[in-house]
């Protein structure tokens, strides 16, 4: 027998050329993003867990020279259970799993592996004078008044 390529037909020759996604993966849990914190204990983040069962808490991090270190073990929140991180622990936590973070501000984002509407989150900081300022935490819930 005898065989002929045929490189006339340009779909034939690159497979390569046609990329498919397959899975859409996400996150199965909370996310919660805390875009500006201090390296010092009179920074805090409170982590509230609504949901039924507990939840393991981990955290992504990274500073303004953009050092990051992710998945940070931080520990469980209990069901119907709150619990506070000291921002100075949080970073000593990340530097412990490798983050050579540097300067006092970073940006933490935290995993929470409870259904994301049951999650929620503030964080403060106190600053002189016996005042707690509240700071912004994003979250990906759906939010219905």
């Amino acid at each position: 027998p005898s065989y002929t390529l045929d490189f006339g037909t340009a779909d034939e020759l690159d497979h390569c050329t046609t990329s498919k996604q397959l899975h859409d993966i996400g996150v199965n849990g909370a996310v919660l993003k805390v875009p500006y914190t201090f390296d010092t204990n009179n920074n805090w983040v409170r982590i509230t867990n609504e949901h039924t069962e507990s939840a393991e808490i981990t955290l992504d991090i990274f500073d303004e020279s953009g050092n990051q270190q992710t998945s940070v073990d931080v520990g469980n929140v209990g069901e119907h259970a709150s619990v506070v991180l000291l921002a100075d622990a949080l970073i000593d936590l990340a530097v412990a799993d490798g983050y050579a973070g540097t300067g006092s501000r970073h940006t933490m984002t935290f995993t929470v592996t409870a259904p994301k509407d049951s999650v929620h989150g503030v964080s403060v900081q106190t600053i002189p004078g016996g005042v707690d300022r509240v700071m912004p935490v994003l979250d990906q819930n759906v939010w219905t008044q």
